[in-house]
């Protein structure tokens, strides 16, 4: 469904932004700012879909899934993913940087009331998570094995710091060989 949005969104800039500036009701300062937008959103969702991608074929081998257990391990995992990331964008900041990712809040420049307020959100995020993790483990070993179902949350873990810094990185890399390029033009 996301893959759907994102290609609908892509879609719509590619074909209403030239559109509405050969009418001339967009200024070229507009239509330029809109166009980087619509790109940051892009590189986001690109961003993202790669993560996800790697992410199934981490999980895939590591747990070394049957088809029979992938078929029915999947669905679960993409309803249970789906919770999770309902709970993580809760205390996601709003605030983004230049590439559209989510700036973090200057701790030490808040005050106690702002402070404890974070951390009651943490808390109750954490709670949140270990509640969607024992009801997908449940649901988990109606489709794998138990051993498979506790190797999954070590695996999603390895996953999210090896995988997550990694790309992280080759996007920032991505990004600056991209910048350099223009600027050499």
């Amino acid at each position: 469904m996301k893959i759907k949005e994102t290609i609908i969104m892509g879609l719509f800039c590619l074909l209403t932004i030239p559109t509405i500036k050969a009418q001339g009701k967009i200024s070229e300062t507009n239509y330029e700012g809109h166009h980087k937008e619509c790109s940051k959103k892009h590189s986001i969702e690109n961003f993202k879909q790669k993560i996800k991608t790697q992410k199934i074929a981490f999980i895939t081998q590591e747990l070394k899934l049957t088809i029979e257990e992938a078929q029915k391990f999947w669905p679960i995992f993409n309803m249970y993913e789906d919770e999770m990331m309902s709970v993580r964008e809760k205390i996601r900041p709003k605030d983004t940087t230049s590439e559209g990712f989510p700036k973090r809040p200057d701790f030490l420049k808040m005050s106690d009331e702002e402070a404890q307020d974070m951390i009651n959100k943490h808390l109750r995020t954490e709670r949140d998570i270990l509640e969607i993790q024992e009801k997908y483990a449940k649901e988990l070993k109606t489709a794998i094995p138990v051993q498979k179902v506790m190797m999954f949350f070590m695996v999603e873990k390895k996953f999210m710091t090896q995988m997550i810094g990694k790309n992280w990185k080759d996007h920032k890399g991505d990004r600056k060989a991209k910048a350099h390029t223009r600027r050499n033009k």
